[in-house]
């Protein structure tokens, strides 16, 4: 009966942990209860006017009679766009990793449905990550739209470290008083869409959509409409530092990306493995 329970409640960590503990019921627990290799549990969520589709794949754990997530596959009904963006996460079990310095450490890889969501959105997550040698790094990733795998046709990610874009300095070249910093980091290193008041140059507040820019170390900003706020925009309102405008205008066609720049529309469905 103990060993029962304890599964019980294994699996519906696992739910909790990618953010959907509402999702493990009495239907889930009809699932698991049929001894089947693998499992299958759909569901759907709103994000706005957003509309996101998800597949959680179980994998029976045979030795401990319990079930682990393979992988999250989502598919994303942008309001503003007529096709689905689709993409597979596998997740990789807590095992131990042999570091450089001759010590070892647990390392997993999984996202959280949000996360898979900002993802999708075309926002960064910060993770740990390993690199090709198995080192741990502090990462921030982001999805690769743009390149196949010529293998399994599956997009990649984009993994860059954290030390490469430092969202404490960046956040600094905007005129948002620091005292919101500290809650902004969280949500922006989550890969969300984060909501923060900016002061202009006539003293009056803006109320501004921000996200990290890791390519272009800057960050992207949309009004409450999720329009962005070009670059051209954003020196009339005084809100960003005359060095980093500087810096942006000196990188070929930057400032027709940020008056161009919206969200994510992607023509195929993808995945990752």
């Amino acid at each position: 009966m103990t060993s029962e329970v304890n599964v019980d409640d294994y699996h519906k960590n696992e739910f909790r942990r990618i953010g959907i503990e509402e999702g493990f019921g009495e239907h889930v627990q009809k699932l698991f209860s049929t001894g089947n290799d693998t499992v299958d549990y759909n569901f759907q969520r709103k994000f706005g006017r957003d509309q996101l589709e998800g597949t959680i794949r179980f994998k029976r754990d045979e030795l401990l009679k319990r079930y682990d997530i393979s992988h999250l596959e989502l598919h994303l009904q942008k309001a503003d766009t007529v096709e689905k963006i689709g993409q597979r996460f596998y997740f990789q079990k807590l095992r131990e990793v042999a570091q450089r310095d001759g010590s070892t450490i647990k390392h997993s890889f999984k996202v959280t449905v949000q996360e898979g969501y900002n993802l999708l959105s075309g926002r960064p997550v910060r993770k740990l990550m390993l690199d090709k040698n198995n080192m741990q790094i502090d990462s921030w990733i982001r999805l690769n739209f743009k390149e196949l795998s010529p293998i399994s046709r599956n997009h990649k990610l984009i993994i860059e470290p954290v030390a490469s874009f430092d969202l404490k300095e960046v956040l600094r070249e905007y005129t948002i008083s620091e005292n919101q910093h500290h809650a902004l980091i969280k949500s922006l290193e989550r890969g969300d869409l984060a909501m923060t008041t900016f002061l202009n140059n006539k003293s009056e507040t803006e109320r501004l959509y921000i996200s990290p820019d890791t390519n272009m170390y800057c960050l992207n900003l949309y009004t409450h409409e999720l329009r962005p706020v070009s670059l051209n925009e954003q020196k009339e309102l005084g809100i960003i530092h005359p060095s980093l405008i500087k810096r942006l205008e000196q990188i070929p066609s930057t400032r027709e990306l940020l008056k161009k720049i919206t969200s994510h529309t992607l023509k195929r469905t993808q995945k990752i493995g």
